[in-house]
Order: structure tokens, then C-alpha cells, then sequence
């Protein structure tokens, strides 16, 4: 399941994906500072991501937070974050690239 959940967050995707209401954002205005903790939350993932080398990670099966009858291995978990993460930055940028966006 993992490589499929990977696959179908993955930037190059062509399907787009409603968030699951568990995790849907808000409609509200943007803090101002929404970039800077962007990059700051990536650097945490990133130091998370570099403790899996010290275990199995494709060995340690884990359940999904958001659907509980899918599972996948901790390893796909951390492919699934990257790849989730690889089309947010593909959405800011058609957003940035769109006519009409402020310059």
C-alpha cells in the first residue's frame, strides 16, 4: 500500500486529492510568517528522517493516522511525507507562476 499512497501524493501525480477532513486546512487569512514556518517544520522532518537510518524502517509495519485499514512500512511513511511535501512546493508554484498572482 505504501508505494501506491506514495505514487498517487507525488508531485508528478495528475489526480488531484481532497484532504481528508481530519487534516483539511483552514479557509483563513496567512500568517505572515506561514513560509518561515514552512522551512523551519521541513528541517525538523529532516533531522527526524535522518534518525530512520538507525533502524529497520522498511521492517517496522505502522498504520495510517488517517485511514486505519491501510498500513505501510515506517520507510514508506517517510516516502509518502517527502513525496506529500515535493506537491505542496508543485502547488505553491503554479500558484506563484499563475496570471493574475501579485509580483
Amino acid at each position: 500500500m505504501g508505494k501506491f499512497m506514495v505514487k498517487a501524493v507525488s508531485p508528478l501525480a495528475k489526480q488531484k486529492l481532497k484532504a481528508p477532513p481530519k487534516i483539511k486546512p483552514s479557509e483563513s487569512t496567512l500568517d505572515a510568517l506561514i513560509v518561515a514556518r514552512f522551512v523551519d517544520q521541513q528541517r525538523e522532518v529532516a533531522e527526524l528522517l535522518k534518525q530512520l537510518a538507525a533502524v529497520e524502517a522498511d521492517r517496522i509495519v505502522m498504520t495510517s493516522p488517517l485511514m486505519s485499514v491501510v498500513t505501510y512500512s515506517l520507510l514508506d511513511a517517510a516516502r509518502l511525507t517527502i513525496a506529500h511535501e515535493r506537491r505542496h512546493l508543485a502547488q505553491a508554484q503554479r500558484v506563484l507562476e499563475s496570471a493574475g498572482f501579485p509580483q
